[in-house]
């Protein structure tokens, strides 16, 4: 139980570089291992478009830090 009870902000630039990490992950798993890895192509491609999608955000979230 938080005893903050601030509203934190979404880092949507940490969204994007997870989308990155996630994608290299399932192209080499895609490569290596084989179906199984579109999983994690799948989750990287939807994190990057969240990222992407709330560009404008990023500097804000910058900011507060």
């Amino acid at each position: 139980m938080r005893m903050n009870k601030q509203e934190r902000k979404t880092n949507y630039g940490a969204f994007f570089i997870l989308g990155i990490v996630f994608m290299v992950l399932g192209i080499s798993l895609v490569s290596t291992v084989g179906p199984t890895g579109f999983v994690f192509l799948v989750v990287g491609l939807a994190s990057m478009m969240i990222g992407l999608a709330n560009r404008d955000k990023w500097a804000e979230s910058k900011k507060e830090t």
